[in-house]
């Protein structure tokens, strides 16, 4: 009965947030529009503008929206830029928009926070904008001219289409489904509105319990009322939590356990509430919402500065002040007025406390923890928005709701995508669809008008294989693997109960089982019932093998994407670099053989900045990447040191997506993380480039199980180049290969350039915190030190022979198969 996931350490817990600190959003078209920090051009005049305070931030300390050079659609604009570490915060921002090269459009000299919607939007037209600040010298500084384009209805549909991507044929279809019918409010309008609405508000406007009961009688929804019904027996018969109190000078590790333990019971409790009132209601059950009324009052009862509140425990305290919120709504006619004022006045004091703690959102933009709570606090706030002893509920929402408007795909953009570790993708999507559904019942706004929601289950298909239990590709919690069989028929099964499309109807049903039951049911599974009791689209494969997320920067190739125990070859490239939950693992891959993982990104995740993950999964050195002279990488945090040291969590050392194309059986990738392998110089805090050029393509042969990586690298200083790859089993190699194998699935792995050794170890340089199982890491090392690389390396499934013949000269690598031939060189791919 409780959600089984890993639990990301508080940074406040165990002092995390200095080395965080140290160390983009959406572009929704209609009617929420932003740009991603990746330009896309605004016309062919439009070159790269000089640096500016602004551009010179730590990446992940700036959102710059719109971007330089990039396009917008109609509607509400929303601009966004940093707020720097030397400003004056008593002075507010100065913010102005102007034509082109021309007159003022509007000015602003009274923003306090690093952002601000133009609600009205632009006529079509071309652009520029620019912002001011004043450090605490006095001095005043202003950025350099912004420049964008308002592109016209028609353009704007056509942008939405096309998606932007190398696929944008085969995206198309689904890019243009659900157009935007309504305007999404502003905070004001919606917090004046929503309180007008009769509790319990959670009840879509113009249905009725007794509505949702008839219409969950249908075969395709009869499996959610009776697992939602078997969860409220459940529940009743589960005794009060106790308080949780302090554990005595803990250590790291039980920190992180008392705060996942804490959390959990926070959930748990979170859902027996939301399901006893429901179904409650819907049976006209009293012991059931006797039982709801019991645990909402021992909640309440909780001390809101304890181990369960936002300073120690912000996943606990969301899920209290959700429960309590939701709870008070539903059985709102059962409780006496000193009970409703009891439980308002814990909502009021941990939804406040929350709310407060988004500032920190002005500093740094990504900060995962707080872009999660700001969707609770929101749906929180439009359930107190209004009520008796908790005044200020309906300020705050009307404030939280904009802030929201540029939080909804912090880690990606347009495409669905979520930049920030293929684990964190699922947790993010599985906080995010309760959310746009809890929205959609209170206030009847679809949230999935925005692409950047809708399509987030793309990323999922294309990372996840269905109904199979495999490891993630990138970042932390690569480990689990068991998405799928978690969320595949709640959460996913929302998801396209409410997209209506046909791909996300086929995904969530690869497994039969799931149209009999559901692992933990969620009662937005039936309240979206009275929003459209409609029958489900009829479920469809996926027709395409290749799925590039360039917003994100990742690629997923399959031999077949329907298939469970499918080959993929994974890729990263990415603009959020190694920040957060995210890895020094730019241009590294990951390969897959009928289901089973043969080469794969090394390390656990035992808790967040463990030693192990700080100092082995984290780093380059244990992903299937480049290094050189001993295992130095990307984001190394100390210039000179004499081995490599602890990635630095920094967006700054980032890679790019240049190419992601599909040629028939062919798909071409090409990344560059050239920016990523710097290192810090610690007397200055400057990052000083440690190669010139890293740049690493992929050519997967679909027909012939065949997968070319070429790997093109320079350095003004001679280096003993590296080719990482590690496996879950031993390799074997001999003189002519190296083989990895997991059950009865194999890969070869042949090399073609300079002269090289191969060795490998299943020794860490730290051992997890945990017990887990024993990886291997195998290395290919150059014999002589050079200042360029040309290399490529020949991947065969099943290790079956295949006819090829390879040429090299200088850094020009061509493979022939038969008649067919692929050339390398340097940043270029030739293909037939």
């Amino acid at each position: 009965m409780t959600l089984a996931r890993p639990f990301q350490l508080s940074g406040i817990a165990i002092g995390l947030v200095l080395l965080l600190s140290a160390c983009q959003q959406t572009r929704p078209v209609e009617p929420d529009t932003v740009l991603s920090e990746s330009p896309a051009a605004a016309g062919t005049d439009c070159t790269a503008s000089p640096a500016d305070w602004l551009s010179s931030m730590p990446a992940q300390q700036r959102r710059i929206l719109p971007a330089d050079c990039s396009s917008a659609s109609p509607g509400a604009l929303l601009f966004s830029w940093g707020s720097p570490g030397d400003r004056n915060g008593s002075i507010p921002f100065g913010f102005t928009v102007r034509s082109r090269g021309g007159a003022q459009v509007m000015s602003r000299s009274d923003l306090s926070a690093p952002r601000f919607i133009l609600e009205q939007g632009l006529p079509a037209g071309d652009y520029e904008w620019a912002v001011s600040y004043t450090n605490q010298r006095g001095v005043s500084s202003s950025s350099q001219w912004r420049r964008f384009r308002v592109e016209a209805p028609v353009m704007a549909a056509a942008m939405l289409a096309t998606d932007g991507s190398s696929n944008s044929k085969a995206l198309s279809a689904r890019s243009a489904q659900a157009a935007p019918q309504q305007a999404i409010p502003d905070g004001a309008t919606l917090s004046h509105t929503i309180t007008g609405k009769a509790r319990p508000r959670l009840l879509p406007a113009g249905s009725s319990f007794a509505g949702i009961a008839a219409a969950s009688r249908t075969p395709e929804n009869v499996a959610v009322l009776d697992s939602l019904r078997a969860s409220a027996r459940f529940a009743l018969s589960q005794p009060l939590p106790a308080a949780p109190l302090a554990v005595v000078n803990p250590t790291a590790l039980q920190v992180s356990q008392l705060e996942r333990s804490v959390h959990q019971t926070s959930r748990s409790q979170r859902a027996y509430i939301e399901t006893l009132s429901v179904i409650g209601r819907i049976d006209n059950n009293a012991a059931m919402l006797a039982s709801a009324k019991q645990r909402l009052m021992a909640l309440a009862s909780w001390a809101p500065d304890g181990v369960s509140g936002e300073k120690i425990n912000d996943h606990a305290n969301r899920e209290i002040y959700l429960a309590l919120a939701t709870g008070i709504d539903l059985i709102w006619d059962s409780l006496t007025a000193t009970e409703r004022a009891q439980i308002t006045a814990s909502l009021r004091t941990r939804t406040m406390q929350a709310s407060e703690a988004l500032a920190y959102l002005d500093r740094e933009p990504y900060e995962s923890h707080r872009l999660t709570n700001v969707r609770g606090i929101n749906q929180a706030l439009l359930l107190a928005a209004g009520m008796p002893g908790f005044p200020e509920a309906q300020g705050l929402l009307a404030r939280n709701w904009d802030l929201s408007r540029f939080t909804l795909g912090a880690w990606g953009d347009k495409d669905g995508s979520f930049g920030n570790g293929i684990a964190y993708g699922w947790y993010a999507f599985i906080n995010t669809v309760p959310y746009v559904a809890a929205v959609r019942s209170i206030t009847g706004v679809d949230l999935y008008q925005l692409p950047v929601l809708r399509r987030a289950g793309e990323q999922l298909i294309a990372f996840t294989a269905p109904h199979h239990r495999q490891p993630s590709a990138f970042g932390d919690g690569a480990e689990v693997a068991d998405h799928y069989v978690n969320y595949a028929s709640n959460y996913y099964r929302l998801h396209a109960q409410m997209t209506r499309d046909p791909v996300d109807a086929w995904y969530w049903q690869v497994n039969p089982a799931n149209l009999s039951r559901t692992n933990e049911p969620q009662i937005w599974q039936l309240l979206m019932l009275g929003v459209d009791s409609s029958p489900l689209p009829r479920p469809q494969a996926p027709t395409r093998n290749s799925w590039f997320f360039p917003d994100a920067g990742l690629a997923a190739v399959h031999s077949n994407s329907a298939q469970s125990a499918r080959s993929s070859l994974f890729f990263r490239a990415s603009r959020f670099g190694a920040f957060n939950h995210s890895h020094a693992d730019q241009n590294s891959l990951v390969y897959v053989s009928q289901g089973q993982p043969l080469l794969i990104n090394a390390g656990y995740y035992p808790y967040y900045n463990s030693p192990h993950h700080k100092s082995v999964t984290r780093a380059t050195r244990y992903k299937n990447a480049l290094t050189f002279d001993g295992g130095f990488g990307q984001s190394e945090s100390r210039l000179g040191a004499t081995r490599p040291s602890d990635p630095l969590h920094s967006m700054d050392a980032s890679g790019e997506l240049l190419r992601a194309e599909e040629r028939g059986q062919l798909t071409l990738l090409t990344g560059d993380a050239t920016l990523a392998y710097r290192a810090v110089n610690p007397a200055t805090g400057t990052w000083v480039p440690l190669l010139n050029n890293a740049v690493r393509s992929v050519v997967v042969d679909r027909a012939n199980g065949l997968v070319f990586v070429y790997d093109w690298a320079t350095s003004t200083t001679p280096r003993r180049w590296e080719l990482n790859y590690h496996s879950p089993n031993a390799f074997s190699a001999d003189a002519a290969t190296v083989r990895a194998s997991n059950g009865s699935a194999s890969v070869c792995l042949d090399r073609h350039g300079p002269a090289s050794s191969f060795a490998q170890t299943m020794a860490w340089d730290v051992a997890p915190e945990v017990s887990q199982p024993a990886q291997a890491h195998g290395r290919f090392t150059l014999l002589n030190p050079t200042t360029e690389l040309a290399h490529l390396t020949v991947l065969r499934e099943g290790c079956r022979i295949q006819p090829l013949q390879v040429q090299q000269q200088g850094t020009r690598i061509q493979v022939t198969l038969g008649a067919q031939t692929v050339v390398f060189d340097k940043r270029s791919v030739s293909v037939p």
